[in-house]
């Protein structure tokens, strides 16, 4: 089963993505797979990180395809890049090392899913497609090394309801970080000023003994509070 985050839904136009691959045999793979896709579009390709951020100064996809071994500038720079400067481009890391290190590492650091590049086809347009609509996507088996590594914050068989961990405030601002709305936006939305909802924020990893970002995200969809 999927792990998803939002139930935002995608619009009549295409999904905007570019790839970042050093093996032309596998762009190759990817573009003909993809070029009659009717709802995705690839912008354009890249043979390592340097060269993607470089388009990115023209051409803004929605969504990257990223391989972690890659000259001049490798994945995981890239994705700490693209955090701090494109935080709205949402990753999706494909590489031949799907190591448990690798993929917990990867998502903690922001990355929305990850797939074994030995993967078929169907993975990656299933990826593209709910990353899109839903923000994240976790197949079964990234589900299960997050879980064993203890990167999904559980609080089944525990014997705590969450919904009475958190407050009616609380779990609308879950809601609101889940569809990745900022504080600013957040306090909009509750009347509230940003302090506040920055206080809010760091209560609720507590709360939630979460350490980052992707564990909160995590932990939102698998308790559905999202």
């Amino acid at each position: 089963m999927a792990k998803v985050l939002t139930k935002k839904r995608v619009g009549k136009g295409k999904i905007n993505i570019a790839i970042a691959e050093d093996h032309n045999v596998v762009l190759d793979g990817y573009a003909s797979l993809l070029k009659n896709h009717p709802k995705i579009k690839i912008l354009f390709n890249a043979n390592n990180g340097k060269e993607l951020i470089s388009q990115l100064k023209a051409k803004k996809p929605d969504i990257v395809l990223l391989d972690i071994e890659m000259p001049v500038m490798g994945g995981k720079a890239t994705l700490e890049v693209l955090k701090k400067r494109f935080p709205k481009i949402k990753v999706i890391v494909i590489s031949s090392y799907f190591h448990n290190s690798f993929v917990i590492d990867f998502i903690n650091n922001g990355a929305r899913g990850f797939l074994a590049k030995e993967c078929n086809f169907k993975d990656i347009e299933h990826s593209i497609l709910e990353v899109a609509e839903n923000g994240v996507y976790y197949n079964n088996e990234v589900a299960e090394i997050m879980k064993r590594a203890g990167t999904e914050v559980m609080l089944k068989g525990s014997g705590i309801n969450v919904n009475d961990l958190f407050t009616k405030t609380e779990l609308r601002i879950i809601k609101l970080i889940c569809e990745e709305k900022t504080s600013i936006e957040i306090g909009s939305a509750l009347a509230m000023n940003k302090r506040t909802i920055d206080w809010y924020r760091q209560k609720i990893m507590q709360k939630a003994k979460c350490n980052s970002f992707s564990a909160l995200i995590i932990f939102a969809v698998t308790n559905k509070l999202n």
